[in-house]
């Protein structure tokens, strides 16, 4: 579909309204056969067993092993299906390529794009009066926030990760990595985002926070689906611009387009997906309109634990700090948008970033080296954003946020590790927060499983 620049056409409305009643169909049969586990067994201390291997499955850094033997639970032909489809990742010759030029533009803006996930991508998310209820009602608006932004911040780095496909033959023929941390990740948010929608619609949230209001669409639909990708795409473009970096046409179409494959994966339909950045930016635009509207009440709740994130875990800064980065980033043309629909204040940022980049008490950034005197101010406290996130625990299983070394290397951050950050103890519900890694040894181990239900079978 060609988007136009009438942001409320009546066809287009009308289309993306057709869109906000679907789901994810494929990751929707598995999320559902893992939660009839539960509902098939009769037995008190058996849906104990069955909750308690959903739960541990979901929220396990499958760069760890697993102690899978505790478990008697026989696993979901349809969990099989899900991870053994490779259709979602059938990238074509070019396709691949285009993957290796966006981990190659991410290899080159890496800590600043980190940078504007923060600032501008999350910023944007909140200010989507429907999208944002789905955190409401599984209870992430005031609970779980440092997990959420973390695993945000994760998921990008992964999906960011090169050698999306081996080449193989002199031909310049490709073969997909199925071990490519990005790919476990994507399969793994996909399931994740399909358990929340089960959950929402069964009824089976905090009884607190009420009944999901048909108005609101399907949770997590086709419509906020592709709405969350550009902000990882089209947001992270127009902030790397606004803080003075120079980009070239074919580095934004070939970010862009990478994040639409990444979308594609995630399950959004082709005919959501612009062909161009051109008419991305269009859609975007279009959705901010019919979805950026008063009053939202959720929006100013999460924004204000954004703040108090990088306050609590980054030695040095302030809410000056954290609101100064958000009016730097977005730039004039989004002040409105953030001190009416989300309450913050920019008057207390500082009216200059630089300026008060120079005057933090923070390592790397006060008496910078040699090397760092030659980076821009931005530059620097992005660096130190990334070496800080390195440190910060991501609760749950999971220890640590992770930067594959390449990059690491390419941006010269530091890989020493301090001793974690203290954070306060955060309550888990697993099933709906964690977006994990899921490696090889996954498979291994289901297809373990399989080949032995196989042999009882026989």
């Amino acid at each position: 579909m060609k988007w136009t620049n009438d942001f409320l056409d009546e066809k287009t409305n009308a289309f993306l309204d057709e869109k906000r009643e679907h789901g994810d169909p494929l990751a929707d049969k598995a999320a559902a056969a893992l939660f009839e586990l539960i509902n098939s067994q009769s037995d008190k201390e058996q849906k104990k067993k069955v909750a308690r291997f959903i739960s541990e499955f979901v929220s396990h850094d499958f760069t760890h092993e697993w102690d899978h033997s505790k478990h008697e639970v026989k696993i979901p032909q349809e969990l099989f299906d899900y991870f053994e489809d490779m259709t979602p990742f059938n990238f074509s010759h070019e396709e691949s390529k285009i993957l290796e030029r966006g981990s190659q533009f991410f290899t080159n803006h890496g800590p600043k794009i980190i940078l504007i996930l923060y600032a501008r991508s999350l910023i944007k998310q909140y200010a989507h009066t429907k999208a944002i209820q789905v955190l409401r009602m599984t209870t992430l608006l005031e609970e779980h926030v440092h997990r959420r932004i973390i695993e945000t911040m994760q998921f990008v780095a992964d999906v960011m990760n090169p050698i999306w496909h081996h080449h193989h033959d002199d031909k310049d023929r490709s073969k997909f990595n199925t071990n490519h941390i990005g790919k476990q990740s994507i399969q793994k948010l996909r399931l994740v985002h399909a358990m929340v929608r089960y959950k929402i619609n069964n009824n089976l949230n905090p009884k607190k926070e009420g009944k999901w209001n048909d108005e609101w669409g399907f949770p997590i639909n086709q419509e906020d689906m592709i709405f969350a990708t550009h902000t990882f795409s089209i947001e992270v473009i127009k902030g790397l611009q606004q803080i003075g970096t120079v980009l070239k046409d074919e580095e934004i179409n070939d970010y862009y387009q990478t994040w639409s494959l990444i979308g594609r994966a995630l399950g959004v339909n082709h005919d959501l997906i612009p062909d161009t950045y051109e008419e991305g930016v269009k859609l975007q635009n279009i959705i901010y309109e019919r979805h950026f509207t008063l009053p939202n009440e959720d929006g100013p709740v999460l924004a204000q634990a954004l703040i108090q994130w990088v306050v609590e875990f980054f030695p040095g800064f302030s809410e000056q700090t954290a609101l100064t980065l958000i009016k730097e980033i977005n730039g004039p043309e989004n002040e409105k948008l953030i001190e009416t629909h989300l309450k913050l204040n920019l008057n207390k940022a500082h009216n200059d970033l630089a300026e008060h980049v120079n005057d933090l008490d923070i390592p790397g950034v006060e008496g910078a080296d040699s090397q760092s005197k030659k980076m821009t101010e931005t530059d620097r406290i992005a660096a130190f954003f990334i070496q800080n996130l390195l440190s910060i625990e991501r609760g749950g299983k999971n220890s640590h946020f992770r930067i594959g070394d390449g990059f690491l290397t390419d941006w010269n951050i530091n890989q020493d590790r301090e001793k974690p950050m203290p954070k306060k103890e955060l309550l888990i519900d697993s099933i709906i927060l964690a977006i994990r890694t899921f490696f090889l040894k996954i498979f291994g181990y289901f297809n373990k499983e399989h080949e032995g239900h196989e042999k009882h079978k026989h």
